[in-house]
């Protein structure tokens, strides 16, 4: 999974590498945080940040009809994590909660008897 903690360290990676352009190398970035030159130095807005993960926009939809059930509402997600200043790396991620969108059940469909 793609979350803050794992692009840190890709990018923290990319770095080191180097931005130079080689056929299978790093040539840049194009992600930049608003109003800064580069990702800060240290993970100080990680550790504010994500220790609650919030649920994405999508929608988990089960069944079929054009009646929506909402069997559940969205909910937060809480994960821990684990960095090592000497390598500026997360060395660790757990989650304790996955984040979840709404729980929509579709009802109605006609039943097919073929």
């Amino acid at each position: 999974m793609l979350d803050a903690i794992t692009a840190y360290n890709e990018l923290r990676a990319s770095e080191r590498l180097g931005y130079k352009a080689r056929p299978c190398g790093v040539s840049g970035l194009a992600i930049l945080p608003s109003g800064r030159s580069g990702m800060p130095r240290t993970p100080t807005m990680l550790f504010a940040i994500n220790s609650a993960t919030s649920p994405g926009p999508d929608l988990i939809l089960e069944g079929d009809g054009d009646i929506w059930h909402i069997a559940d509402v969205p909910k937060n997600g809480v994960r821990s994590f684990n960095y090592d200043p000497a390598t500026d790396l997360f060395t660790g991620e757990k989650y304790e909660a996955i984040p979840l969108s709404f729980d929509i059940e579709e009802l109605g469909a006609p039943r097919r008897n073929w």
